[in-house]
């Protein structure tokens, strides 16, 4: 519970800041980012959260996604 709030407080502080941020889970999964992250990237929250953050850094081409 502590740990939640403590988090709820990081996400309030990073909402409003110029810089990107995100925060990831122990298997570097997107759990949150920020407005700023948002608006420079162009993506969706939706469609950041819940991702690994390797496969937003270097998203995989189509010809690489007609391999697998």
């Amino acid at each position: 519970a502590i740990q939640e709030q403590a988090e709820a407080l990081l996400h309030q502080a990073l909402w409003n800041i110029s810089l990107l941020a995100l925060t990831m889970d122990e298997s570097g999964r997107v759990i949150y980012c920020n407005e700023a992250f948002v608006k420079a990237t162009g993506w969706s929250r939706e469609q950041i959260i819940g991702k690994k953050w390797d496969d937003i850094l270097f998203p995989k081409t189509d010809s690489e996604n007609d391999i697998e």
